[in-house]
């Protein structure tokens, strides 16, 4: 159990470096963009809201699974807190599944639109599609670690409170 503490630690803080380092970027690039509009004598900086766009969207997919395992998403646990700790753990189960799931889905379709956009470049910046196409299967495969890691966590605890009682 220690390992797997250990792996999410160090992947949260790898992951909170990264989105932290686009979600800057996409700030730094915004506030130029606007006082280049805004003051006519500095020059124009065209790429700005591309940059932007690209980097503020890697950022929310890099921390979509920290947010996970956080429980920051939204949830009903009303009727959680209110089940026996067996039917519990079993509807954490089947939720867990419909998320790994879902976001398969989402990963594996996210990874062919990239390979099939690899061609295609932005409008701007001309960076290939592929590059911010590649957030959304990185992105659901975070997610469906941060999952996995979940089940087992829940697990766990449901087997240490089976031992208590």
């Amino acid at each position: 159990m220690q390992v797997i503490s250990n792996i999410r630690d160090h992947l949260e803080k790898t992951i909170e470096v990264f989105s932290v380092l686009f979600f800057c970027i996409g700030i730094i690039s915004t506030v130029f963009g606007t006082f280049a509009r805004t003051f006519t004598f500095l020059p124009a900086i065209p790429w700005s809201a591309e940059l932007t766009r690209f980097s503020i969207i890697a950022s929310v997919f890099l921390v979509i699974g920290i947010g996970v395992r956080k429980g920051m998403h939204v949830s009903f646990t009303l009727l959680l807190e209110k089940l026996s700790p067996r039917f519990r753990l079993g509807l954490q189960m089947v939720n867990n599944t419909l998320m790994i799931i879902f976001f398969s889905f989402i990963g594996f379709y996210g990874y062919e639109m990239a390979v099939s956009n690899s061609s295609q470049f932005s409008a701007i910046l001309q960076l290939p599609m592929v590059y911010p196409y590649l957030f959304i299967p990185l992105g659901s495969l975070l997610l469906i670690l941060e999952v996995i890691f979940l089940t087992i966590i829940q697990t766990s605890d449901y087997r240490k409170q089976e031992v208590k009682e």
